[in-house]
Order: structure tokens, then sequence, then C-alpha cells
């Protein structure tokens, strides 16, 4: 890793989810009426719309070891032999196309109720089912649902999924974003537990963000429009494997209403949620000339975003670029072309902080409001800028 700071150079988007395991991380919650906190916090910081429970119908979900599957003839779904520890040895049937011996699966047991449905023995294509073989979506953990969930870490069967993952079960708040308005502080779960840390008369767990960098920067950094941009940073990351997420990271971005992608950019989601800075990583590959310049746009320049919709700028929007042209629209979203793929082990990590007023013009020009850009026109700390990318660092 490496670092370049040019400090010195002068999506949902209408509510907020907060978790309480999220908040958890940064102060002990251990005995305290999460309800009753609601209420305080909502008398003495902002207003919360909604207070909701989830997971706790996981309770009778168990860890299922699937010993056989057998086509049922005339059919697409399939008779599983699964054993469910002291719940015995189940049949189950099951139409997931993905499906198969040797896999620990989530086993929703009779009486579960799922959404609005209680799952009940049954006879499917004449043969007896004892519970349900689910999806991620389903049990209301992810959004996968094309076929059912592997669990891959290693559990006994029988295991319950608040067992195995305890942080399934979860109390969330839910705050107007227009209550927090002129409170950038509290946009991320830090901030948040800041407040809750006073609430509840205990200590702030400390970050720990202490990294080592291990060359010099090998990227050329100019900011040419330093009102625009007073503080720029980027650091390099090499030989970094792009995989899907642990379950603790895509279940607490799920349960805020962020679908989880990939553990690179799930982390830059991760720390902007967590801390209130928003970051972007790019593929390394994809910046050109060893250099990053933070400019504005040329009038009528073509820049194509993320959602592969290509825009038209004008003089007034800041942009990103590389050394051959724009690699982000600051502030607001990256560039199509610099997003990371299946195959980047290089990237390069921006954090930065921008002018309030110069990103909100440009996203409501573009009719493009981002969590990046909710977050940048409330007018960040710059200070939290070095903290959000060494605990990205850390993370990764």
């Amino acid at each position: 890793m490496a670092i370049s700071d040019l400090s010195d150079n002068l999506g949902r988007v209408s509510a907020m989810w907060i978790s309480c395991q999220w908040l958890s991380r940064h102060v002990d919650l251990e005995g305290v009426d999460l309800v009753a906190l609601g209420d305080r916090f909502t008398l003495a910081v902002a207003e919360l719309e909604g207070i909701s429970e989830v997971g706790a119908e996981l309770e009778t979900v168990v860890v299922g070891h699937v010993q056989e599957v057998h086509p049922i003839e005339g059919s697409r779904v399939q008779r599983t032999v699964v054993d469910t520890g002291e719940h015995g040895i189940r049949q189950i049937v099951c139409g997931a196309p993905n499906v198969a011996a040797g896999q620990n699966v989530p086993v929703a047991l009779p009486g579960t109720k799922i959404g609005e449905i209680t799952i009940r023995e049954a006879v499917v294509r004449g043969v007896p089912s004892a519970g349900m073989i689910a999806s991620e979506k389903e049990l209301g953990v992810g959004e996968a649902h094309e076929g059912i969930w592997v669990i891959e870490d290693d559990a006994r069967p029988g295991t319950t999924l608040l067992e195995l993952y305890p942080f399934l079960r979860d109390t969330l708040f839910e705050i107007d974003n227009k209550s927090l308005t002129h409170r950038p502080d509290l946009w991320g779960h830090r901030g948040l537990a800041r407040e809750i840390a006073a609430l509840v008369d205990r200590p702030l767990k400390p970050l720990g963000c202490d990294v080592t960098y291990t060359s010099d920067a090998p990227l050329a950094l100019r900011v040419e429009a330093p009102k625009a941009c007073p503080r720029y940073s980027a650091v390099t990351c090499q030989g970094v494997t792009i995989a899907p997420s642990p379950r603790w990271l895509s279940t607490l971005l799920h349960r805020v209403g962020t679908r989880p992608i990939n553990n690179v950019v799930d982390l830059t989601n991760f720390v902007m949620l967590d801390l209130g800075n928003p970051l972007h990583a790019f593929d390394r590959r994809e910046v050109r000339g060893d250099a990053i310049t933070v400019r504005f746009a040329a009038p009528g320049e073509r820049f194509k975003t993320l959602d592969d919709v290509e825009r038209t700028l004008t003089e007034d929007d800041l942009l990103i670029s590389d050394g051959e042209g724009g690699v982000a629209l600051a502030g607001i979203m990256g560039g199509a072309d610099s997003e990371i793929r299946e195959d980047t082990s290089d990237i390069v990590l921006e954090a930065a902080n921008f002018d309030a007023a110069t990103i909100r013009m440009s996203s409501q020009r573009l009719g493009l409001r981002t969590e990046s850009s909710a977050r940048f026109e409330k007018t960040l700390n710059s200070e939290i800028l070095p903290i959000a990318y060494k605990r990205f660092i850390k993370l990764i």
C-alpha cells in the first residue's frame, strides 16, 4: 500500500436505517432496552420515524446437512434428505436448482413464520415434506433468491441460525434525513453511537485504525480546483482478491438497505455508513498515466457514470480525471470504465472532501442524487477523511 494526500491544497436517500447491531460495534449496548433507547434518542437527538425488530423468526431456522437429492418424476422439484441434528432426518421437497448433497443449508422447521407464510408439513407432488430449505431473501437476510442459501461456515446440524450468526437478530431505527440535515456528524453509525454512548453513560469504543504503508506514493495528484476540493487522498492497494463479503458485512449492509456487491465495493459503502465519509474505489488498471487530477469539466465534456448513462457536463461540474479523461463525477458517482471488476487485483481508493454547494448544484442539475452526494452536500468535517481510508485499509 502507498498513500498520497493533498490535504494542504486549498440511492434510499430520503430515510436512513440505523442498525443496533452496527451501533454495538462502537458502544456496548448489552442489557440496554433498545425501544426505550429509541424514545430517549427522539427526545435528545433526532426524531425516529419507527423502530423495527428483525430476525426473531430465525430461532426456528436450523442448519441442515443435505444427505441425498432425488428428482421427482414429472416435475422440476426434488426430494431431499436432510440431517437437522436433534430435529431428526427430514424429507423436504425443494425446487431450488442449486441444491446438492453435501451442502449445509438453512431449514425452516414447521411452525416458522416467513413473511406472511407459516411453514407446515405438507405433501408436495405426492411426497411428504417436513420443512423448507430457504433462500437468503426468503429469510430476510439478503437479496439472493435464485437458489437456496448454501452456508459456507462450518456448523453442526441442528444449530439455529441465530446461534451461528447472532447478528441476524437486530433492532433498526428509522430516521427521516430531514431531521439530520443540520447534523452531518450523524450521517454515520459512529456519530450516532457517540450520542448514544452519552445517553447510556458508556464509553465509545476505540476504532483501531493504525496502518503501515509499504512504498512511496505511485500516483501524481493535482487539485486544480482547491476551493471545490480542499482535501483529496488516494491509497493504492495491491494483491486484492475480489470476492463476496463475509456474512457479518453483507448482513449489516442489507439491514440498512444497501445491496452487497463484492468485498471492495461493500467496504467502501460500509465505511461511508459507519463514519459518514464516502469513499470510492477504482480499478488501478484504468487509472491512466499514473495521475489523478481534480478539475472542473470542460463545457460539453461527456462522461459515462456507473449507471451506464453518458452525461454532458458543464464547467460547474467537478470531475476526477486521470492522465487521459474523467474517471469519476466528484462526490456523486464513479465512472463506468474504472469500476471494480471480478478480475481486479490492484485498486486506488479515493477519500476526499468536497465543497457542499458544488456537489449539490451538480447533483440537482444532473438529476443524480446518491448516498455519497447526500453526505457531501452537508459539509463534512475534513478530519474524518484519513480515519475513513485507514478504516477501509484495516478492514480489507
